[in-house]
């Protein structure tokens, strides 16, 4: 069994590797006990509790919970803030029960003075190694409660000085990388502006010592894609206490009798493999139980995107011109981008108004489909169904569907407003047109964008603390209504590049836009803070046009994820299409290491111009290599994740050789050139 509970009051949860132990203390606290490697003995952990001294609430901060609430002579962040409606704020509890169903672990904390509990919810997953976290806040009272915040987990991990992990960034530039050291007081990673943005992710990791490969790190990973919050906080007394959840800002949630509030899943692991370790565990977690699985088994096509050849001057006959071109190159999967319908000459009008665009298409859609279709490729589109510019037949006819304050000036971004997702007319309204769109014409792909954020934000319904969850909540349902009437349909998550990137999104959609930014060098940066928590498969990575570049060296960076193509192919030469065509031709060759593969980040761009990638599957295996400004040869490079008495054909920069996974690993092998901006790859195949 996964879960076990020891004299009523000792649960430890275990996976394949991992133990998480909680405890109820002398005065009917929960305390966290332990989390990290699988112990032998869970019943060593009752002695532990029955020598603690600290007791709450003389214990305050001192003491290291599984849920804690705010007062109480609690300084820290805590889990919960409330309302009685007799003022009072604190949540003082008794353990009521400790449920177990299968992988699943319900304890509930009630109130002893008011009828208010809090259930926390567990699920394991001991083959993943990962656990999930969630509480849910019940009012059986007379009177209202008012909840100011409800996170989903928090973790208190033993000892100081942690270095804690997260992202940082801004548009062209997410997914940066963000180490810090926490020796005192508190870190805060937060998103304010009604989906996950840039800013930040809601995810995290925190160890001492960490190194790519060693090192004991803990990371959890918030399922949701609206505003979120996580606090590393070093508290005095020797730990160092994590949150995630929902963010606080503007939230309130009031529960009359009966009513409910239940938070997003918060997914939590360990790893003594280091930072790479903890990316293959989550790698795995995410396309195992994440992924949408009618298509998680199945490879990406190799996309051609022609939003850079034509922007928005989009015409039938241009388009059929690349389409041929595309085809010939190898690629599987043509998407128009922006342009395609309403009057949509620019970002300044059409937008709301999804009908094909009949100046455009005379011969309406279909005629494009067909010829895209006849080539062997799958069609795709472009749409941003939450925004409506001013300048449309759709806020013409409905201005009091997006958010606006009543006596000011609405702010415009990009040249448009945002939609009130909390109404539900809105939503049944892009249900109905998407749905028609895509029964009507033989779409294989959307490419679903969002270019601005949540500015004036009202309820429609009246609950103005939870605008930002009920607009999330509107997203996520007009995508699984979507999803749900056409599963023949494969949907990409863009938002203004990588805004929407979480791992919500992932269990509805079948790939992500990380960035707007082609630029190789920068996508590698950003690919590689990207690769820490989703995985390869979910990387979407065109190469577009840059005269000053190699074709091949911009290829071979965007070879790291999910191939594309974004180059104007009508201004290339012959020779130039030829490119493409071999560059194609080599991804798809490696494709299934590079897609469902084990990666191994080998060597970082931080440190010093030269990024090496490795992925592994049983079979076969690629190393990608790019070199930035170094001039120097990089020598012989140790690969990971073989088998040592396997034997494999190696054909890299330096030819075809036959070699045993025990001398790559041991001895390594040349897999970089030495020249500067130079990108190789290296195929492995076991033999």
């Amino acid at each position: 069994m996964s879960i076990r509970v020891f004299e009523n009051r000792l649960i430890l949860l275990e996976t394949a590797h991992t133990a998480y132990a909680m405890g109820v203390d002398a005065v009917g606290v929960l305390r966290h006990l332990y989390y990290g490697a699988k112990v032998a003995r869970g019943e060593d952990f009752l002695d532990e509790l029955d020598r603690i001294q600290d007791l709450w609430p003389n214990g305050g901060d001192r003491v290291a919970e599984e849920f804690s609430a705010a007062g109480c002579l609690r300084n820290k962040e805590t889990s919960l803030r409330l309302r009685y409606a007799d003022r009072t704020r604190d949540f003082r509890y008794a353990v009521e029960k400790i449920d177990v169903q299968g992988e699943r672990l319900t304890v509930t904390l009630k109130d002893a003075d008011y009828g208010f509990a809090v259930e926390l919810l567990y699920t394991v997953l001991p083959e993943h190694d990962i656990i999930g976290r969630a509480a849910r806040a019940v009012n059986l009272d007379e009177e209202a409660v008012e909840l100011t915040r409800l996170f989903s987990m928090e973790l208190p991990l033993p000892g100081d000085d942690y270095e804690f992990l997260n992202m940082t960034g801004h548009w062209g530039a997410e997914h940066q990388l963000c180490i810090e050291r926490v020796s005192g007081g508190k870190k805060v990673y937060e998103s304010v502006h009604g989906t996950t943005a840039f800013d930040a992710q809601p995810n995290w990791a925190a160890g001492r010592g960490v190194t790519e490969t060693a090192g004991e790190v803990w990371f959890g990973a918030l399922q949701w894609t609206g505003n979120f919050k996580v606090v590393a906080e070093s508290v005095p007394y020797h730990y160092l206490n994590v949150t995630a959840g929902v963010s606080d800002a503007g939230f309130s949630r009031t529960l009359r009798r009966g009513e409910a509030y239940e938070t997003p899943v918060a997914w939590l692991g360990f790893s003594r493999e280091g930072y790479g370790g903890m990316s293959r565990l989550l790698h795995r977690f995410a396309h195992d139980c994440l992924m949408p699985a009618a298509r998680r088994d199945e490879p990406l096509e190799v996309l051609y995107n022609s939003w850079y050849a034509t922007e928005f001057d989009v015409v039938c006959e241009e388009q059929e011109r690349l389409a041929d071109k595309a085809a010939k190159a190898g690629v599987e999967l043509f998407v128009i981008d922006d342009g395609w319908f309403g009057q949509r000459a620019n970002d300044r009008a059409g937008l709301g108004d999804w009908y094909v665009n009949p100046e455009k298409f005379p011969q309406g859609l279909a005629h494009l489909i067909d010829h895209v279709h006849g080539l062997g490729m799958r069609f795709g589109l472009w749409i941003e169904p939450e925004m409506v510019n001013p300048d449309s037949d759709l806020f013409r006819a409905h201005p009091d569907w997006i958010y606006a304050y009543p006596r000011r000036e609405t702010v415009t971004g990009r040249n448009q407003y945002c939609l009130n997702m909390t109404r539900p007319e809105v939503v049944d309204h892009l249900i109905e047109v998407f749905d028609r769109l895509l029964t009507e014409h033989g779409i294989d792909y959307i490419k679903w964008d969002m270019n601005r954020f949540m500015a004036e934000a009202l309820d429609d319904g009246g609950e103005d603390g939870m605008v930002y969850v009920h607009h999330a909540q509107g997203v996520i349902r007009l995508a699984r209504a979507l999803r749900e009437r056409h599963p023949e349909v494969s949907f990409e998550a863009c938002a203004g590049g990588g805004a929407r990137v979480n791992y919500e999104t992932m269990s509805i959609f079948d790939q992500f836009w990380p960035s707007d930014n082609t630029d190789p060098i920068d996508r590698c940066r950003i690919q590689e803070g990207y690769s820490y928590f989703y995985p390869a498969k979910y990387m979407r990575a065109w190469v577009t046009d840059d005269p000053r570049l190699p074709f091949t060296f911009r290829a071979r960076c965007a070879m790291c994820g999910s191939f594309g193509v974004g180059s104007n192919l009508n201004a290339m030469s012959d020779a130039e299409l030829e490119e493409v065509r071999a560059e194609v031709a080599l991804y798809k060759r490696i494709r299934p290491a590079v897609q469902f593969g084990e990666l191994y980040r080998l060597r970082s761009m931080r440190e010093g111009g030269v990024q090496i990638w490795q992925y592994v599957t049983e079979k076969l295996s690629a190393v990608i290599s790019v070199v930035d400004h170094t001039l120097d040869p990089t020598g012989p490079v140790r690969l990971q994740g073989l088998e040592p008495d396997a034997i494999y054909r190696v054909e890299g920069p330096c030819g075809t050789r036959t070699l045993s996974g025990a001398y790559l690993m041991g001895q390594g092998v040349q897999v970089t050139g030495s020249r500067h901006l130079s990108a190789e790859v290296t195929v492995i195949e076991k033999l």
